[in-house]
């Protein structure tokens, strides 16, 4: 905790002396999760932004997008290495993608869309921070900060609601894609003017994705009118149009709801999972502490003996 601390103060510090100024409007959200527009106050930083903006994406384009972007949390060379998990959960993905989509509509070639999601965790929030932006037909996500554990109350939660792709510690993520052939590519990142951690980036092909995607049910065509009968029908010729079954009138994909189920489950787990580690941790130091006393009282240290 006292490293994570530290690593949190040092990108204030570095952030503060070396980093370029923030421009934030068009912010969207209440005061758990927030969507905007960023740009660099400095003309020399604005001048190498260069971004396909507006980016003409639809709230259906952005959701299949996003929805299959993966994060899997870097282990070291001893550590067990976790699952991927989503980067939005379904929540998240219904609270935020229509903003997202309307505030990448409104974008100026040198301003990027930005996103900052907090839900409650322990003693703090689980923040998950990052932007998107569309640069040489090509869709950028990048992710700062991924569920990380951070005190209530801290600066650290409003330096990174001041600049969402500034990280605040970790061992930082990988960002990777479902299908996998769409990735054009991965990379560090310091667009948010970072000097201490850069956040990760993943570069989508997207076009070629949405052209593979199956297209929305079109609406059934109307049947062309009947002529009228010269004369009138009896009674007991009226034929009733058959009833459409139930089923076929919804546009509803039970593999999509299975997903968002099974992503919605990997997600509690993968926070389950976090939280036994980290009382494993506290476990381990306990023992730790206690063998340490244990072998001082069995063996005091000698006096030495006085001249």
């Amino acid at each position: 905790m006292i490293v994570r601390l530290f690593a949190g103060m040092l990108v204030l510090f570095c952030a503060g002396c070396a980093g370029p100024t923030i421009a934030s409007r068009a912010a969207v959200g209440e005061a758990n999760w927030f969507v905007r527009l960023d740009t660099f106050t400095e003309a020399g930083a604005v001048a190498d932004l260069r971004f396909d903006h507006p980016a003409k994406l639809s709230e259906a384009e952005l959701t299949a997008l996003l929805s299959r972007v993966q994060v899997q949390e870097r282990a070291g060379l001893l550590e067990q290495k976790p699952f991927p998990r989503p980067l939005f959960s379904p929540g998240e993905i219904t609270q935020m993608v229509p903003s997202l989509q309307k505030t990448l509509r409104a974008a100026k070639p040198t301003e990027w869309a930005v996103f900052y999601s907090a839900l409650p965790g322990g003693m703090g929030q689980e923040v998950t921070s990052g932007g998107v932006f569309v640069k040489g037909n090509l869709l950028h996500v990048v992710v700062a900060n991924h569920h990380e554990r951070i005190p209530s109350g801290s600066d650290s939660l409003a330096a990174i609601r001041a600049n969402p792709l500034s990280p605040w510690g970790g061992k930082g993520v990988t960002l990777s894609f479902d299908p996998p052939r769409f990735v054009a590519g991965t990379q560090a990142t310091w667009l948010g003017g970072s000097a201490a951690a850069p956040a990760s980036e993943l570069v989508l092909n997207h076009s070629a994705f949405l052209a593979e995607a199956p297209a929305p049910a079109a609406a059934p065509v109307a049947a062309a009118p009947v002529p009228q009968a010269t004369a009138p029908l009896p009674q007991s010729a009226v034929i009733l149009p058959p009833t459409m079954p139930q089923a076929a009138q919804r546009n509803v994909s039970s593999y999509d709801v299975m997903r968002e189920q099974v992503s919605g489950l990997q997600s509690e787990v993968e926070r389950m999972r976090r939280r036994l580690e980290e009382q494993d941790e506290d476990i381990a130091q306990l023992k730790t502490r206690l063998l340490e006393l244990d072998s001082l009282l069995k063996n005091p240290p000698k006096k030495k003996p006085a001249r």
